[in-house]
């Protein structure tokens, strides 16, 4: 089952990048590809992982998971941002706030690519046999909870971007397509 979900979540977020792709010059647009694009990654890679019993192919695999681990929060908070504050993609701290994103992920992706020479991400990784299944354990890190951590700010950042009201200032219609996105974002 788990196969056939990952295998799933890594081909519909491909089509949905391919969907997209005409429209790939609109910034919201971009950045739902971008989201989709580390769905894929991540599901992909994990299902690699999962059908690999080679366990430093199976690290390899976990590796390249967390291209997509990284990128799928902060791709979903310019998504919100943009979908339901796009004022606030003209603000300075904003700008400097992606930026600032962008370098969080590489430095951990960094860290995760090196994890051999200083065991920050993951300690240890083992096959253990559970119900005479062969699982993989990975005994994470300090920095595995910092990354951890950081992810779900942004979670967190776009969830409350997504409850607050609305400014009286936006105009009727404005404000009843907000409404709608944020309604897809949340049931969706």
């Amino acid at each position: 089952m788990l196969i056939a979900a990952l295998a799933s979540a890594a081909l519909v977020s491909i089509a949905l990048i391919g969907l997209s792709w005409p429209r790939r010059d609109d910034a919201e647009v971009s950045a739902f590809m971008l989201l989709a694009l580390g769905t894929a990654l991540w599901s992909g890679a994990r299902l690699m992982e999962v059908v690999t019993f080679d366990m430093p192919v199976r690290v390899g695999w976990a590796k390249v998971a967390y291209l997509g681990i990284m990128m799928v929060p902060a791709a979903w908070l310019r998504m919100v941002v943009g979908l339901i504050r796009p004022e606030f993609n003209a603000l300075p701290v904003v700008r400097a706030g992606w930026v600032l994103a962008l370098l969080v992920a590489a430095g951990f992706i960094g860290l995760v690519a090196t994890n051999e020479l200083h065991h920050l991400v993951w300690l240890d990784w083992r096959f253990v046999v559970i119900d005479g299944i062969k699982r993989a354990v990975f005994d994470h890190g300090r920095m595995f909870w910092v990354g951890t951590a950081y992810n779900y700010v942004l979670l967190a950042i776009s969830l409350v971007l997504l409850v607050l009201p609305i400014d009286e200032a936006a105009s009727g219609l404005y404000v009843s397509s907000r409404t709608q996105v944020r309604l897809v974002l949340v049931i969706g």
